[in-house]
Parts: C-alpha cells; sequence; structure tokens
C-alpha cells in the first residue's frame, strides 16, 4: 500500500496489488477488512469509523450493535408477515 493513496489532483491513486487487496476483500464480503486496508491506503477518518461500525468495535461499533440487531429482528418480521419466509 502506498500510504497516501491520493494523486497530486486529488484523485484516487492506487496500484493494481492495492486494488487487488480491496477486491478479494469485497468478494468474500469482509467489510471490516476493507476498510481497515481502506483506511491503511487514504489515512480516512471515515473508513476508520466504518470499521469500528462494521466490525462492532469501540464506542461507535458497540453504539451500532444494538440498533443493528433490531433492524435485523424487524427486518425478519416483516418477510415472516408479508409471506416471504424467514431471511437468514
Amino acid at each position: 500500500m502506498n500510504g497516501t493513496g491520493v494523486a497530486p489532483n486529488g484523485e484516487a491513486a492506487l496500484t493494481d496489488q492495492e486494488i487487488d487487496v480491496l477486491d478479494r476483500l469485497l468478494s468474500v464480503h469482509d467489510r471490516g477488512a476493507f476498510y481497515m486496508a481502506y483506511n491503511a491506503m487514504f489515512d480516512s477518518s471515515e473508513a476508520l469509523l466504518q470499521t469500528q461500525i462494521s466490525t462492532f468495535s469501540g464506542a461507535v461499533g458497540g453504539t451500532a450493535l444494538g440498533p443493528n440487531r433490531l433492524v435485523q429482528v424487524m427486518f425478519r418480521a416483516s418477510c415472516i408477515q408479508s409471506g416471504l419466509g424467514s431471511h437468514p
């Protein structure tokens, strides 16, 4: 990873290796690792925040755990009521 990830014109500047890393993480649905890698590439406070949320770590992630579970329960109930069956 190049450590900056930003070209002088402000656009993302990723190497082929960095793109491959991000693609592999997305292909296995590992959001936490994706945001950690993205943060390492861009030093992005937003990516760091998303890492905490998607891994339920830190104060922000811990706060996200309850509402996330509530949404899952409500979605499952909604699927059952609408005749779509249960959602895994």
